[in-house]
């Protein structure tokens, strides 16, 4: 955002200190809620700790709108108290973790798969 005329320094006691417009703080912590970048990436791209933008997010609630949420509904039960329960059978599948999305769509995989693995195949599905 150099060149702008957005960013400003102060000078405190020897210490260069920035000072950001409302505007760009607004327009940073709106591109933080985007869903396919993290806050840390946001911070590093425009040089600013992750902390500030959290802080940032707090000041401008009431101002912005509500960001989308990726999370999805959750249900728990046993197989049995499934839609359509398939019968299970060997060692290695006696355990599953099973997600229904919305459109009907199914993902079931074994209990031992990794978090960040379901969150990607997860990410993929909604894409």
């Amino acid at each position: 955002m150099r060149g702008l005329g957005l960013e400003g320094h102060v000078i405190i006691e020897g210490q260069r200190r920035r000072v950001w417009p409302d505007e760009l703080k607004r327009q940073i912590v709106e591109e933080s809620y985007d869903r396919d970048v993290t806050v840390l990436e946001v911070g590093r791209r425009h040089e600013v700790d992750p902390a500030q933008i959290y802080a940032w997010r707090k000041k401008f609630a009431a101002e912005l709108p509500e960001p989308a949420r990726s999370f999805l509904p959750v249900e728990i039960g046993t197989a049995s108290s499934a839609s359509e329960p398939k019968p299970v059978t060997g060692p290695s599948a006696t355990e599953r973790i099973e997600v229904s999305f919305p459109d009907g769509c199914r993902l079931s995989l074994p209990a031992e798969t990794p978090v960040k693995r379901i969150a990607a195949l997860m990410k993929a599905m909604r894409s």
